[in-house]
């Protein structure tokens, strides 16, 4: 008994000396606590307007934001306090605009924080992302209003290994898309600005010629599916497939363009320029070796005409066929399995010709990636390196984004006022470059011949005009006239066809000369017309009507010509009359006439066309 009470005794007293040594730890571990929590990270979310990346402090919950990042700044120490700022476009629209619309908020961000804290600069560090595609899976997932069915189809599109322009292009042919798009899309167009403390910019990125950092890890923001990083991408363009003109409307050329006329306006000199122009590795070798020639000499062209004073400092360099554009883009790839990968580097790599190279590439089951994702982004002329004359005071020449709240410090960005203007957004823009960009052949007339009815010896001709955007309406006329001398056979028919055409193309750009009058179209087609067939001594004469419903595809064959195809069916009613000619075929003896129609194909055409255009800027 006395044991157990002993045991008893220790036990309370064990006890209480925890309970002791407990309260006395307590006021510490918080005070830890509150240091760790002082040393470590607090972050700040800044929305962006549908396409723009102008710095709002009004808009949305911008202002809690900014209000949460003065107050966590203001606890720190200035010399510990470093920033980091992601940023994000929503996963709508072409994903390479996104990437240049995500740096922009970022740096519309980084502009904000060194006017308004001017201690930050050299401890600022961006990683300008893209698509907020993990942002949109949270939210799926934390969605309790989708059910289980619909988050699994959402979340296997959102998972899968599609580029992302086709996964958006997915998700809109879901039922739930509208929903998604209007529930969630706002928010992800936004930056994240994270304030650490206790680590120097120096330990996280290098440092800028703006006196910013920028991450080692995030220093090529391109896509990895593309041959070229996003820093270098914005000083080339991009050519179509077997041309060397420069389209301002294809692929990211609008964008790149603007930036190097920004690069090329600047306050320096220029000292030296090395351009480069590229092939993408199919075809004839020599061929590509001469279209990378043409494109780079076409790219020094536009060098001159931005900044006439470079010439005679120009360098060409001619890469030809871009093996090792191709070799890094397909290693760095996420939409090639590791196998496809370990596949195409093996062919890459061996000593095998170029030739079979291309040929075993394109038996390989990476071809079709490769070939739409990957090639059209070797096909390029650029600035490979320039050099300028030193200047006194260097000048920071980065882009100015206005904000609705505050102007950017002028002695932080160097606007070329020639080159820019305010719009009503408060947005500044290079309207002269963007013009320029913009510049584009306008269709005035369309002319083609049927080769169909060529091939059955009945001449013809059709013009067709477009209208708008997406209208044409055409006119055709068709005139066989073939008589024997001896009057003993005719073939002889005049024919009119009017008619309206409508294209059905969903992606249709009206400045891309690529889109004139090519894609599939729908139309009626309304025709009359005269007629005399005498095979031999006996013939028929009359007049016919047509009304068609049409339907067709034009190909487009590269630069201003098409090839139509076409066909139409509909009624068509005649008055004719049957005649048998006299022994010397001199007279006609008309022997009986009647009336007829007919409901089923009326149209056929295979047709080559030649469009002629017109250049002027868009928006006049």
């Amino acid at each position: 008994m006395t044991f157990k009470n002993n045991t008893f005794i220790l036990k309370r007293v064990a006890v209480k000396v925890a309970l002791v040594v407990l309260f006395a730890l307590i006021p510490s571990f918080i005070a830890r606590a509150q240091k760790d929590a002082a040393a470590g990270e607090a972050t700040a979310r800044i929305w962006f307007p549908y396409d723009n990346y102008t710095f709002s402090t009004s808009y949305m919950g911008n202002a809690q934001s900014l209000s949460k990042l003065d107050n966590a700044i203001a606890q720190q120490d200035r010399e510990t306090v470093t920033v980091n700022i992601i940023s994000y476009s929503s996963p709508e629209g072409n994903y390479n605009y996104n990437k240049w619309l995500s740096e922009k908020r970022a740096n519309a961000v980084k502009t904000y924080l060194l006017k308004t804290y001017p201690f930050l600069a050299g401890r600022i560090t961006m990683n300008p992302g893209a698509e907020s595609w993990e942002e949109l899976r949270a939210n799926v997932m934390a969605d309790a209003r989708l059910n289980q069915n619909t988050k699994t189809r959402i979340l296997d599109i959102i998972d899968s290994n599609r580029a992302p322009d086709a996964k958006e292009n997915a998700l809109k042919n879901l039922s739930e898309y509208r929903r998604l798009y209007s529930t969630y899309f706002r928010g992800l167009r936004y930056a994240d600005i994270a304030i650490v403390v206790g680590t120097s910019a120096e330990a996280t990125g290098t440092t800028t010629s703006d006196g910013t950092t920028e991450d080692s890890t995030a220093a090529t923001t391109g896509s990895s599916d593309n041959a070229t990083s996003e820093s270098d991408g914005r000083k080339v363009v991009y050519y179509v497939v077997n041309e060397d003109e420069i389209r301002p409307a294809y692929m990211d050329n609008e964008e790149n363009l603007l930036e190097i006329r920004r690069i090329l306006s600047g306050p320096a000199n220029v000292r030296n320029i090395v351009v480069v122009g590229a092939a993408s590795p199919e075809g004839p070798e020599k061929y590509n070796q001469e279209l990378a020639q043409r494109r780079a000499e076409s790219f020094v062209k536009l060098i001159l005409d931005v900044c006439p004073s470079a010439e005679g400092k120009i360098e060409v360099v001619n890469i030809g066929e871009n093996w090792s554009g191709l070799r890094e883009a397909v290693q760095d790839s996420q939409l090639l399995s590791q196998e496809q990968r370990e596949e195409v580097l093996s062919i890459i790599d061996s000593n095998i010709s170029a030739r079979r190279k291309e040929a075993q590439l394109r038996a390989s089951s990476a071809w079709k990636t490769i070939r739409d994702d990957i090639l059209p982004y070797l096909r390029v002329a650029g600035i490979a390196d320039i050099d300028f004359e030193p200047i006194d005071e260097p000048q920071d020449i980065e882009p100015k984004v206005d904000t609705l709240a505050t102007q950017t410090d002028s002695t932080l960005v160097q606007i070329d006022t020639t080159l820019t203007q305010v719009d009503t957004t408060g947005t500044q823009i290079d309207t002269v470059g963007r013009q320029q960009a913009k510049a584009q052949r306008y269709p005035i007339v369309a002319v083609s011949t049927n080769l169909l009815y060529d091939a059955a010896l009945a001449p013809n001709i059709a013009v067709e005009v477009p209208i708008g955007k997406k209208w044409s309406v055409y006119g055709e006329y068709t005139f066989p006239w073939w008589l024997a001398t001896d009057n003993s056979w005719c073939y002889e028919m005049l024919k009119w066809d009017v008619g309206v055409r409508y294209r059905l193309n969903n992606n249709f750009n009206w400045n891309d000369p690529l889109d004139i009058l090519s894609g599939h179209f729908v139309g009626l087609d309304l025709g009359a017309g005269y007629y005399d067939f005498e095979p031999r001594h006996k013939g028929y004469q009359g007049e016919f009507q047509m009304v068609s419903l049409e339907y067709g595809y034009a190909w487009n064959l590269g630069n201003n010509w098409r090839l139509d195809a076409v066909v139409g069916a509909g009624w068509m009613g005649t008055h004719y009359r049957y005649y048998e000619a006299d022994a010397t075929d001199k007279h006609l003896i008309y022997q009986h006439s009647a009336k007829t129609q007919w409901f089923g194909p009326t149209k056929l055409g295979v047709s080559i066309k030649y469009i002629f255009t017109t250049s002027r800027r868009a928006g006049k």
